[in-house]
């Protein structure tokens, strides 16, 4: 396998490169270190759009999550990409950033976010922030829809306690509890029992395979 060890003389675009697929040497994705080479350092390397419909809060945190990099909108108002910058140094470098809902919400309005997440799942919370339980779009399709969440509330079955997960070695041992109790969404709560993240099976083994680029200060 070749590898192109100094960055090339010219600009190359899509028309130009013709890849022909065939096995190769490598017996697995986690015996090449895919890390960038330059002063950015990230440990894939793959760019999303700086386009407004691409790279937004979701996207950006999803591509620091995974090792990936995501180009803010040149065209957002400088206030604007500086909260958008903050919150997503907030994020969690681990645990996904859950859809948040309070319990008198309507259903029309869960329905809109929950398609954001692929699992289909909403996390409802009081005035207080804490889990009072989870939603499912399944479920909310059956309300009326001015009904409230609460009418579709499901008890969280399993949970995360805040700080499980956070290393490769334990994330083994966190897809098998996910796993035996055929728990397809669990959040994460903090031992005052505030919503910290939310984690399913898929996210689990995302997370193993991945690591977060992350800054000196480990946001």
């Amino acid at each position: 396998m070749h590898f192109i060890t100094e960055p090339p003389r010219h600009d190359l675009t899509y028309s130009d490169v013709f890849l022909v697929p065939r096995r190769s040497d490598v017996p697995s994705r986690f015996s090449v270190d895919l890390s960038s080479c330059d002063a950015v350092g990230t440990r894939l390397p793959v760019v999303a759009a700086n386009m407004t419909a691409v790279s937004g809060k979701r996207m950006s945190e999803t591509m620091a999550r995974r090792g990936g990099l995501a180009i803010v909108p040149q065209d957002i108002p400088a206030e604007q990409t500086a909260a958008l910058i903050s919150a997503v140094q907030e994020a969690h470098p681990v645990y996904d950033t859950g859809i948040v809902l309070a319990p008198n919400d309507p259903a029309s309005l869960a329905l809109q976010l929950i398609w954001k997440r692929a699992h289909g799942y909403a996390v409802v919370v009081d005035s207080d922030s804490q889990v009072v339980g989870i939603v499912a779009a399944e479920d909310l399709q059956r309300l009326d829809s001015f009904a409230p969440v609460s009418e579709a509330l499901r008890s969280v079955e399993v949970s995360i306690s805040d700080g499980e997960g956070h290393t490769a070695d334990e994330l083994p041992d966190l897809y098998e509890r996910l796993d035996a109790a055929s728990c397809d969404f669990a959040p994460v709560v903090t031992d005052a029992g505030k919503l910290r993240g939310v984690m399913n099976r898929a996210s689990v083994v995302r997370a193993s395979m991945y690591a977060p680029f992350l800054n000196a200060d480990g946001r």
